[in-house]
């Protein structure tokens, strides 16, 4: 199983690196358009519905939609300040729970998190802790630089 994401456990003074690896995979068939005659892959071209004109790649930009047919503009570079913002590599626990507080349907996808090097007395001291208080940490974690809500 390789790593998936590297970081650190945080809540108050603590820090315990930690690594992150997917607890399912996804086995599923991908299949692709082909075109009968040839049996080769189609392409997706960009066109522009309004204009009817190719887009090249220089042309396209990103947009957010804020109303019906209503964007604004996103440049790369505002992304890319985004994007440090929340590249933060740490799972803050923000509250310890109980578990049976949580509803299931909240719960999207299951990663296993291990302990990195120099980090295994400390997370096994933490793990011990939350077993004998029967509770969970609920984390912020940024994956793929989006922020969540894990458990």
């Amino acid at each position: 199983m390789h790593t998936l994401w590297k970081g650190a456990i945080s809540f108050g003074l603590v820090t315990i690196p930690v690594k992150l690896h997917a607890a399912t995979e996804d086995k599923g068939i991908k299949l692709r358009q082909i075109h009968n005659k040839c049996k080769k892959p189609i392409k997706q071209e960009k066109v522009c519905p309004i204009c009817n004109e190719d887009v090249d790649s220089k042309s396209i930009v990103k947009g957010y939609k804020y109303a019906t047919d209503r964007f604004v503009v996103i440049t790369n570079v505002e992304l890319e300040g985004l994007k440090s913002d929340i590249e933060e590599k740490s799972v803050e626990i923000v509250e310890f729970v109980k578990l049976k507080e949580i509803d299931p349907v909240y719960f999207d996808k299951t990663y296993y998190l291990a302990a990195d090097s120099n980090g295994s007395k400390a997370y096994a001291l933490l793990r011990e802790a939350l077993a004998k208080s029967k509770k969970i940490g609920i984390a912020k974690i940024t994956i793929r630089s989006k922020e969540r809500l894990a458990a």
